[in-house]
C-alpha cells in the first residue's frame, strides 16, 4: 500500500509539473521593469514612447505611448509559441485623458483590438483579455499607439497557454486517485 501511495504521489507531481509548464509565461518583461525583450519602433520623426516610473499597475514601471503627432509608435516581441495552441493574452491599460488617442494590438499580424479613441474609464487601470491561437512556431505580439495630448500606459502583458481539456481531466483523475488512496 505504501508503494501505491508513492506511485500516486509521483503521478500527481508529474501532472502538476506538466500543467504548470503548459501555463508558463511566454512574455519576457511583460511588466516593463527592465529594458529587455521588447523591440521599440518609432512612428515618425519625433517618437515619444518608452518605459516610465510615473504610473504602474504592478511593480514600479509601465510603458507609455505619447506621440503628439498622432502617429503610432510600436513595441513588439516574438514569443515561443507552438503552432495550433491557444493562448490567453492579457494586458492592462491606463488613460488619464480622453482625446485624440489610439491603441492597436495585433497577434501574428492579425488584429486583436483597435481602440480609436481609447475609450476606457479615466485614471484607473483596465484589464483586457483575449484568446489567441498560434499558427506559427514563434508568434509576434505587437502594441502600437499614440496619445494627444497625454499618454496611454500599458502594463502586465501576459501570454500563457490555455489548459487543454485532456490536461485538466488527467489532473482531476490523478487528484481523485490520490484522495481515494489516502482515505484507505
Amino acid at each position: 500500500m505504501h508503494k501505491s501511495f508513492a506511485a500516486s504521489m509521483v503521478i500527481a507531481l508529474g501532472v502538476m509539473t506538466a500543467s504548470s509548464a503548459a501555463r508558463a509565461e511566454l512574455v519576457i518583461n511583460g511588466g516593463f521593469e527592465t529594458g529587455a525583450a521588447w523591440l521599440l519602433i518609432g512612428g515618425g520623426p519625433f517618437p515619444n514612447f518608452g518605459y516610465t516610473a510615473a504610473q504602474a499597475h504592478t511593480g514600479s514601471r509601465s510603458f507609455e505611448f505619447a506621440n503628439a503627432l498622432a502617429r503610432d509608435d510600436t513595441i513588439r516581441q516574438t514569443l515561443a509559441t507552438t503552432a495550433g495552441t491557444s493562448y490567453t493574452l492579457s494586458f492592462w491599460l491606463f488613460n488619464s485623458q480622453q482625446g485624440n488617442d489610439h491603441l492597436r494590438v495585433s497577434w501574428e499580424g492579425g488584429l486583436v483590438i483597435d481602440l480609436l479613441p481609447v475609450n476606457i474609464p479615466l485614471n484607473t487601470w483596465t484589464q483586457f483579455t483575449y484568446t489567441v491561437t498560434a499558427s506559427l512556431t514563434g508568434s509576434e505580439l505587437r502594441f502600437a499607439g499614440y496619445d494627444v495630448p497625454d499618454r496611454i500606459r500599458l502594463d502586465d502583458v501576459s501570454v500563457v497557454a490555455v489548459p487543454t481539456p485532456a490536461t485538466l481531466s488527467l489532473g482531476a483523475l490523478t487528484l481523485c486517485t490520490f484522495a481515494r488512496r489516502r482515505r484507505r
